[in-house]
């Protein structure tokens, strides 16, 4: 059911959550609350890209909730990740640096050192336009963390992360930095 409410999931999203609905009754009965809070998860997922901010926070607080109580930190942090970018796109900007904060601390408890180079990368792109110092602040340390690593994804946000800072260092007549 997961596997299929997953394929549908860029196609269409009613499918998409029908599926995912049945797996929750299925998991519901079966008594699965590690199945259960990952498709909570997934729901919150489809409804913050289809911007229903209400249902998303309520879907990914249901997942958040009961992965922190099986203290699974993986669930857990793909939850901080999920509400940080809903209240974010909500424009409620203190719990979105609140969830990212929790989202930072648990990345280097995990020593996902590479992973977490690269959500700065996200986070820098996203304030490129709103507030330049902290996309400076975010896409330096992600630079400093991402020179580490050689897989593709890493030197593909290095090239981004250079060119905005670049950018950015051009338009404050900051030559030197920017070359």
């Amino acid at each position: 059911l997961c596997l299929v409410g997953s394929s549908y999931k860029d196609i269409d999203i009613v499918k998409s959550l029908e599926y995912f609905n049945k797996a929750v009754s299925f998991f519901e009965k079966h008594n699965d609350s590690q199945a259960l809070g990952n498709v909570y998860h997934e729901i919150g997922s489809i409804y913050e890209k289809t911007q229903q901010i209400d249902k998303a926070l309520e879907y990914f607080n249901k997942s958040l909730e009961i992965s922190e109580k099986r203290n699974d930190k993986w669930t857990t942090l793909a939850n901080y990740l999920g509400l940080e970018g809903t209240y974010y796109k909500n424009k409620n900007y203190k719990l979105s640096e609140e969830f990212r904060n929790k989202y930072i601390a648990i990345s280097k408890e995990l020593g996902k050192e590479e992973e977490l180079g690269l959500m700065y990368a996200a986070f820098g792109h996203r304030y490129e336009d709103a507030d330049k110092n902290e996309a400076e602040k975010y896409l330096l340390l992600s630079s400093s963390i991402l020179e580490k690593f050689k897989s593709n994804k890493s030197l593909k946000s290095l090239f981004f992360n250079y060119h905005t800072l670049g950018y950015m260092y051009y338009e404050k007549k900051d030559f030197n930095k920017a070359l």
